[in-house]
């Protein structure tokens, strides 16, 4: 599943963000680029009213994603920072590393799906085999590994 969400285009390694606000602005754009997504703006509203509900941050990975009418075809778009960004987690929660934001479409459920395909990876062991990528087909080549 996770295959037919994510390419190449979706996943940044490199990300330059310091903060949320900026982390979801750099991961919504290729969405964007790559004709996922029809507005930028509508979408980035959508994300950022599923995070004022509860933050999406977990044990050193974060999922913002959100149901909008904006979202063409379902995608998961990634970004790697190693040193984290505070996102508004528990205090004894790590800052995330990993980004895995979700555009899912508004009369569907799908995400859900998506979330339960992502969760079973969330392991230490990812996160870390994450932030050591040296390329993208790399990153690419560790969500799809089983």
């Amino acid at each position: 599943m996770l295959s037919k969400l994510i390419n190449l285009d979706l996943i940044n390694i490199n990300i330059k963000s310091t903060n949320k606000r900026d982390l979801f602005e750099e991961l919504a754009k290729p969405l964007f680029i790559g004709n996922k997504i029809k507005d930028l703006d509508v979408f980035l509203q959508g994300i950022n009213d599923r995070e004022s509900q509860c933050t999406t941050a977990t044990e050193g990975i974060a999922y913002p994603h959100c149901k909008s009418d904006t979202v063409i075809t379902p995608a998961i778009s990634v970004g790697v920072v190693p040193s984290g960004i505070e996102y508004g987690q528990d205090d004894d929660e790590p800052k995330p590393k990993v980004f895995f934001m979700i555009a899912s479409p508004a009369d569907s459920d799908y995400h859900i799906e998506i979330l339960k395909a992502l969760f079973v990876k969330f392991e230490p062991e990812f996160i870390a085999s994450l932030c050591n990528a040296h390329s993208e087909q790399d990153a690419l080549n560790i969500i799809k590994k089983d």
